[in-house]
């Protein structure tokens, strides 16, 4: 971990999260295990979270191959980096939105993208507004398109 953020921990450990060393924190939102990390940048930089759980149902809408939650575009984020507790608190919220969503919040899409995605290996991902020649994002700003 870099830096010191006593009061990020007090919110971590408010939220049921412990240090695991230089390896971030570890915890559950929405019944899955996570862990989160600061970056280096933090608290320029949106806490990075990731899913931890080995039953977690890959791919799922915003939650990359690697387990990443992505929590939404990284660019143009107006962060309070005077209030990194409440950046670690937003970042939390984010997440378990996106966990306890059935369909990720695809509101219905999300059944045909997951069947696609698991019967071929394809990556789904949050594209959060990135494109590539091979894949482009669809209207929902995923993209699901080959490795």
């Amino acid at each position: 971990m870099t830096g010191s953020w006593p009061e990020v921990e007090v919110e971590l450990q408010e939220q049921g999260f412990v240090a695991d060393g230089a390896n971030g924190y570890v915890g559950r939102l929405a019944g899955v295990a996570v862990r989160l990390r600061l970056p280096p940048a933090f608290p320029f930089a949106m806490p990075k979270i990731s899913v931890e759980e080995p039953a977690f149902p890959l791919p799922f809408p915003h939650v990359e191959e690697l387990g990443a939650v992505c929590l939404g575009p990284s660019e143009g984020l107006l962060l309070d980096v005077g209030r990194p507790a409440a950046i670690v608190s937003d970042a939390l919220v984010r997440a378990t939105r996106i966990l306890q969503a059935k369909d990720g919040g695809l509101r219905g899409r999300a059944p045909r993208l997951l069947e696609a995605a698991r019967s071929q290996p394809r990556l789904v991902s949050c594209a959060a507004g990135r494109t590539d020649e091979r894949r482009e994002p669809s209207a929902s700003g995923i993209v699901v398109g080959d490795r």
